[in-house]
């Protein structure tokens, strides 16, 4: 949220390479949220 969702921006915050960022996510089993993600109950 910090970033607005801002992959590129949440990357650099990192420290990390975008590609690398996305690696990341999916070895955790993370997908890009969705708009309205939070909004689910």
């Amino acid at each position: 949220k910090r970033v607005g969702g801002n992959m590129s921006e949440t990357a650099k915050c990192l420290g990390l390479h975008r590609s690398n960022l996305y690696r990341k996510m999916g070895q955790l089993g993370m997908h890009e949220a969705n708009e309205g993600a939070d909004d689910e109950d």
